[in-house]
């Protein structure tokens, strides 16, 4: 993925930084409904309703991203919308809309890792440890791969057991099965 489209932003800094305004949509997808959030420079945030411990998924957008979030749309929203369109219907199979992750150095070393997983493939959480050199590191691995502000447009569905089993997914198992149908071309049970 080049570089220009997976622009992260520093964990923390000692320069004062503008307040960002974020929008944000719903889309609907075949998997329910998506939170999609912008901060007019790219996608900071798709996620569901129900992720994690919110039960509306704009509060935990909101929380995990540090700022309000005004209900509305830019040119990055109706990008994504349009992939994300075209991912469900089998046309895509990388996304182009720029991403911007706010992350520590692990997290975003673990997410470009992601990134790397080739669409209709899986991966354990030991082998991405393994690919990232750190030895035992599957736990550590698994909990960055759970804080991925961006669902399915960083591919942390990829990730499976060491034994092939399906486990931990934001979004609930059910869609974890669904995406990885869908990216296998099998029909998606739901």
């Amino acid at each position: 993925m080049p570089e220009s489209l997976f622009d992260f932003e520093p964990e923390s800094s000692s320069i004062e930084v503008p307040e960002v305004n974020l929008i944000g949509m719903s889309i609907t997808s075949p998997i329910g409904e998506l939170i999609a959030v912008s901060d007019h420079r790219g996608i900071c945030w798709l996620g569901y309703p129900g992720h994690k411990e919110s039960d509306s998924g704009w509060a935990f957008a909101k929380n995990r991203l540090g700022a309000d979030i005004d209900q509305g749309t830019d040119e990055f929203l109706e990008k994504l919308k349009s992939e994300l369109c075209e991912y469900f219907d089998g046309q895509r199979e990388e996304f182009s809309v720029p991403l911007r992750l706010k992350g520590t150095d692990f997290q975003k070393q673990v997410w470009a890792a992601l990134q790397e997983i080739p669409f209709g493939q899986t991966l354990s959480y030991s082998g991405l440890a393994e690919k990232l050199a750190i030895k035992n590191g599957q736990r550590a691995v698994g909990k960055a791969n759970g804080d991925n502000p961006v669902s399915i447009l960083v591919p942390c569905h990829r990730i499976v057991r060491a034994d092939g089993d399906l486990c931990g997914y934001a979004g609930g198992i059910w869609r974890k099965q669904f995406l990885l149908a869908l990216e296998s071309g099998q029909t998606p049970l739901f």
